[in-house]
């Protein structure tokens, strides 16, 4: 390997990359590598190292739209992981890191000596392809392809979210039950029966907690994965609600006295809807 590689800013580019490859490799998120025992040639990590790794992975999909749209003979993701993630740094470098001392010809030059050390025998003229292509659009290229993408990722993000949505409001409804959990709920308090030990103790705990998940989930500042998460504790509560009823049995007395409650509620509810009907009489 070129020594080329060990000085200066070089070395620093040469530590993204490894750090960048590592989090593909491992289909692992960035921060995850940086916090875990990360492994580079040559110590210590360089700062501008972090700032280069960061930013390529912060702006990937539209990198990588970028690549797409130049290399539209090869696909992305058979490349040769060092020229694919090199070429994202690089990128990033040239058309987003704000740096008015490096310009494209430096970042490239740089770029195919580090093909050189860490790709293929063909590595350094593809990478010095792609990148003069890049260096020579006034603006950069792949933005209807990424607008694609973020439609895509909407559309998508949407349809789980109603997902979500629909699972909870599901949850809530198993939860309630009607008006029998309601019922059994009130036998429970008039026995003083204690509900089984847990973070959610009886049907009014359960219920109100259904409440806050619908709440949190409509809000714009939930992200889907606290969305997916909180659905997964609707249904769990849901569940709990409906094996509470189930296994809770009443007395005949207990029994005949819910259905009167329930035939009394039902016929004051028809009165309530009669009386605020208009009179098609008159």
């Amino acid at each position: 390997m070129s020594l080329k590689v060990y000085r200066g800013r070089t070395l620093a580019r040469s530590q993204a990359l490894q750090l960048l490859f590592q989090a593909e490799a491992t289909d692992s998120p960035l921060e995850r590598v940086l916090e875990g025992d990360f492994l580079i040639s040559k110590g210590p990590l360089d700062p501008y190292a972090l700032e280069l790794c960061r930013g390529a992975y912060e702006h990937i999909d539209r990198i990588d739209c970028a690549l797409r749209a130049i290399a539209k003979n090869w696909d992305l993701m058979r490349m040769p992981g060092a020229d694919r993630n090199l070429l994202r740094i690089a990128v990033y470098e040239m058309r987003f890191l704000t740096d008015d001392e490096v310009s494209d010809a430096i970042v490239i030059n740089e770029a195919v000596e580090l093909a050189k050390a860490y790709g293929t025998d063909q590595s350094a003229s593809f990478v010095n392809g792609v990148l003069g292509k890049i260096a020579r659009s006034e603006e950069l290229p792949g933005e209807e392809l990424y607008q694609e993408l973020l439609a895509e990722d909407r559309a998508r993000e949407e349809a789980q979210a109603a997902e979500a949505a629909a699972k909870v409001a599901a949850a809530q409804a198993a939860a309630g039950d009607g008006e029998r959990v309601v019922g059994v709920h009130a036998v429970v308090a008039r026995r003083g029966v204690a509900m089984p030990e847990g973070s959610v103790r009886n049907f009014d705990e359960i219920s109100d907690r259904l409440d806050q998940i619908i709440a949190t989930v409509r809000s714009k500042d939930t992200s889907l994965e606290r969305s997916l998460d909180l659905f997964d504790e609707a249904i769990e509560l849901g569940s709990r609600a409906v094996d509470m009823v189930d296994k809770f049995e009443l007395t005949p007395r207990e029994a005949n006295k819910l259905e009167q409650e329930y035939d009394e509620d039902a016929a004051n509810e028809s009165q309530d809807r009669q009386a605020a009907s208009p009179d098609t009489n008159g």
